[in-house]
């Protein structure tokens, strides 16, 4: 049934900045700890903050820096005294203080797209809108295909996006969870639509994510993955798997090394896919007949 998923990720407002400014103001230089130079004000806060207006691209300001240049603060706005994003660049990446993020049920109707696009969304402002001009990032439900070493771009990404399809039914289907082994069977009276594993939620770029309600069929996912969804900037116009996303399954109670009393969870790693799989609880989409 409903299987794209679609998740935007706008940025927004400063809340970090203590924490950035400490960040940015105390790294060591590439040569090791030296004392620093005299520096006058204004060319410490010209070091410290740079400006970009309103609609350029943040990818093409990324694209001419050096490597190895110290963290800064990226200011976005349409003047100086007006500023509406805030970023901390580093490594020629654009980190934004403070995320807006969207996030849609996939057992919802809502999640399914008619066309894909990696950014599909503009933002607004003052009479003003721009496409692709922020550090904007949306993120889809993927296939089972290989994951690939480097960035998929134009007609590679299609391989990576899920499908899916709306449907009507005499009622809303639940998903039940068993967090074993065993398939939960559906109450008397209702039929399966499809079994799976139990997806609780994730995390995207940053410090945000969302989650699915275990009442949903968006939670049973037909097939397991460590990275069901991919990431795709729409600057770059690309989609991948990148490390700093996660997904959180509801884990088999019976495979828990635990305390006869369950207060206490010995901790592990699995590596390999097929031991992740039988690490994941099963659950089954039911709709009443």
């Amino acid at each position: 049934m409903l299987s794209l998923q679609l998740k935007l990720r706008m940025a927004g407002t400063v809340t970090c900045l203590p924490f950035c400014c400490h960040y940015i103001c105390y790294p060591p230089s590439a040569q090791g700890r030296k004392r620093p130079g005299k520096m006058f004000t204004s060319q410490a806060i010209n070091n410290l903050i740079k400006f970009l207006k309103a609609g350029a691209i943040v990818q093409q300001h990324l694209d001419n820096i050096t490597r190895g240049r110290q963290p800064y603060f990226l200011d976005q706005g349409p003047t100086r005294s007006s500023i509406q994003t805030f970023f901390i660049v580093t490594d020629k990446h654009a980190l934004p203080c403070k995320s807006l993020y969207l996030d849609h049920d996939t057992g919802q109707a809502g999640s399914c797209m008619r066309v894909f696009s990696t950014l599909p969304f503009s933002s607004c402002n003052m009479g003003t809108c721009s496409h692709a001009s922020r550090n904007d990032k949306s993120y889809w439900l993927s296939t089972t295909a290989t994951v690939p070493c480097i960035p998929v771009g134009r007609t590679s990404i299609e391989d990576h996006i899920s499908h899916c399809v709306v449907c009507e039914a005499p009622s809303s289907p639940v998903a039940l969870h068993s967090q074993t082994s065993t398939l939960p069977d559906c109450p008397h009276g209702w039929r399966s639509l499809w079994t799976g594993y139990s997806f609780l939620m994730h995390t995207g770029a940053g410090d945000e994510g969302g989650g699915q309600s275990l009442t949903s069929s968006g939670s049973c996912l037909t097939d397991f993955r460590a990275q069901p969804f991919v990431e795709c900037q729409g600057p770059r116009g690309t989609c991948h798997y990148f490390a700093n996303i996660y997904s959180f399954w509801l884990t088999r109670v019976d495979c828990l090394a635990s305390t006869s009393h369950g207060s206490s969870t010995s901790s592990n790693t699995l590596t390999e896919g097929r031991l992740q799989r039988l690490n994941v609880g099963c659950c089954n989409v039911c709709m009443k007949e």
